[in-house]
């Protein structure tokens, strides 16, 4: 589902003045052509349909994109993929995907052990590994307008995946917070020597062993 609309006020917000000026003069050359170069024959009603119906094309244009485009490596922008972006989202994925600029492909990796005909499965958010299910929805209804039903969703809340989820939300606080060289809050723990971060890169690890999170995000803790 795209989050683009078709509506006259959002054509006008995401097209600005200079896209809607060339298209306007692309228009007005089409219909020179079909009324055989008389100008004084296209009158303004006609001109602005003909724009509204570019305008109307070039957004579904940039919808299908948008809803199925895969983002590349900083520096590379994003692109559609003959299988990637087929691929459906889940909070606990098999694959990941990753595009590789000396190749010039999007590559795809299991990340564990599948059974034969097992849907393949990515996640269209980052950082999955440590959101709790609140955090997954808002995120995944904001930029994808649809309700995660995966199988991690459909869980009961207080499952042993979603504590395992939370869990690693706090621990990730605690190591950014440590990075960053903050104070501990009542709220956020945060620790004092690098054996103590250590610590909690190590707890990390195990939790997203122990759960499966076989991705890329545990080559990062």
């Amino acid at each position: 589902m795209s989050m683009l609309s078709n509506s006259n006020a959002h054509k006008r917000e995401v097209f600005g003045d200079e896209f809607r000026a060339k298209l306007r003069a692309g228009c007005l050359e089409e219909l020179l052509v079909e009324n055989g170069g008389d100008e004084a024959a296209i009158t303004s009603n006609e001109l602005e349909a003909a724009l509204d119906r570019k305008l109307s094309h070039f957004l579904k244009r940039c919808a299908i994109f948008y809803t199925n485009c895969a983002n590349m490596r900083p520096g590379h922008g994003a692109g559609i993929f003959l299988t990637t972006s087929r691929l459906n989202h889940s909070c606990q994925p098999n694959v990941d995907c990753w595009y590789n600029p000396t190749l010039g492909k999007q590559n795809m990796h299991a990340n564990r052990a599948r059974s034969a005909g097992e849907e393949l499965l990515a996640t269209y958010i980052a950082e999955i590994a440590r959101r709790p299910r609140s955090e997954r929805m808002k995120a995944l209804k904001e930029s994808w307008g649809f309700n995660c039903s995966c199988t991690l969703c459909a869980t009961p809340e207080g499952s042993e995946s979603e504590r395992t989820r939370g869990r690693l939300f706090e621990l990730w606080q605690q190591l950014e917070r440590w990075e960053r060289d903050e104070a501990p809050s009542s709220a956020v723990q945060v620790p004092i020597t690098n054996q103590q971060a250590f610590a909690v890169a190590e707890e990390m690890a195990g939790l997203m062993e122990d759960d499966g999170i076989m991705d890329y995000q545990l080559a990062v803790v």
